[in-house]
């Protein structure tokens, strides 16, 4: 239930009839009640060829963000699971093998993603993305800081690591951010990269001096500041 990645399926390495349901919890759980990473089993083998789960809410370590995504290992059969825990800096991968799921590696990187004390905050919504050559993740997310009763200041964050796909473990974090201002109250939502590897995407969405906006923002990554040279090709108010 409104989850920015809700589901994603990885097929088992070994078994081309069984896959992996891996979810991300709407909110932190906040929403649900479930605050964790899980994951299901599908045998597509059962119930006459339609499939039937064999394995249901198997849960992994929580509470974390709505962020879910994947990536080949190194090795090209074995398959990296990332979410981001809630409350923390911390990324976790865990890798799917011929033995079933396994880990977490975690790396501690970047800042903290939270809420406020008063249960406000966006820092649990938005999306990660491996690229297709799997040596980096993009990571959309906001913060809103409360300055009245009724007043907040949001800023949209966009951060690009480099991911190690033998290891599971992250490095080199480049970020930027945009709005955090009363006039630009801004959110990072989606996040996707070129097929070459060689740009990432990012839109952002929220308020721009009080009226609805949004933007798809270029990042070109063999520049030597890739943070430092963004290009807006999309943006859009809304009255």
């Amino acid at each position: 239930f409104t989850s920015s990645q809700s589901a994603l399926i990885v097929p088992f390495p070994d078994d081309p009839q069984r896959y992996y349901l891996f979810t991300a919890p709407p909110q932190t759980g906040i929403w649900n009640g479930q605050p964790h990473a899980a994951y299901s089993v599908i045998d597509m083998a059962q119930n006459g060829g339609m499939g039937a789960v064999v394995t249901a809410n198997v849960l992994l370590e929580g509470p974390v963000t709505e962020r879910l995504t994947a990536t080949r290992h190194a090795n090209g059969r074995d398959v990296w699971v990332l979410y981001h825990r809630w409350e923390s800096d911390a990324y976790l991968a865990y890798l799917v093998t011929c033995l079933g799921v396994e880990g977490p590696v975690i790396t501690h990187i970047g800042q903290a993603m939270h809420g406020n004390a008063d249960g406000s905050g966006a820092s649990p919504i938005g999306c990660m993305r491996v690229n297709p050559q799997g040596d980096r993740l993009g990571n959309a997310w906001g913060r809103s800081v409360p300055i009245t009763n009724s007043d907040w200041l949001s800023t949209a964050f966009f951060d690009v690591l480099d991911f190690d796909n033998s290891t599971g473990q992250l490095s080199n974090i480049r970020s930027d951010s945009i709005g955090g201002t009363v006039e630009l109250f801004s959110r990072g939502y989606g996040v996707e990269f070129s097929p070459n590897g060689s740009l990432a995407y990012m839109s952002d969405h929220g308020l721009l001096n009080g009226i609805g906006y949004s933007t798809i923002r270029q990042y070109d990554l063999t520049h030597a500041d890739p943070m430092d040279n963004e290009v807006v090709l999309a943006n859009e108010n809304v009255a």
